[in-house]
């Protein structure tokens, strides 16, 4: 096992093809050292999983899947090129896009 300590603004890249898992590492505050404690009011940690894989690995209509599925705000596994749908549905309370509402660079990220 391997801590890795990383400070705020880091950014971590690894291959997920190889065994990973994360925790945030707490413990009651009279184990923690002294000065090394987070505010309850703090995040302690903000994530943004990113898989990346290139376009000519993704057919047309899966394109399509992922375009529909960030409309109506469903969630897919990591394999940017192929479309397998995980979870609930959003609830219907919860406003629908149209394609009007994401940026180019959002755009592009879904397909």
């Amino acid at each position: 096992q391997i801590l890795l300590c990383a400070n705020a603004g880091d950014m971590l890249l690894w291959d997920s093809r190889i065994i990973h898992c994360n925790t945030p590492g707490l413990k009651p505050l009279s184990e923690a050292p002294e000065g090394n404690v987070t505010p309850s009011d703090e995040l302690l940690r903000l994530v943004g999983y990113v898989c990346c894989t290139p376009t000519a690995w993704c057919p047309p209509k899966v394109q399509q899947q992922r375009a529909s599925a960030a409309l109506q705000l469903v969630s897919s596994t990591h394999w940017p090129h192929a479309f397998v749908p995980v979870g609930a549905h959003a609830p219907e309370w919860i406003p629908r896009r149209s394609p009007a509402d994401f940026s180019h660079e959002a755009t592009r990220l879904i397909l």
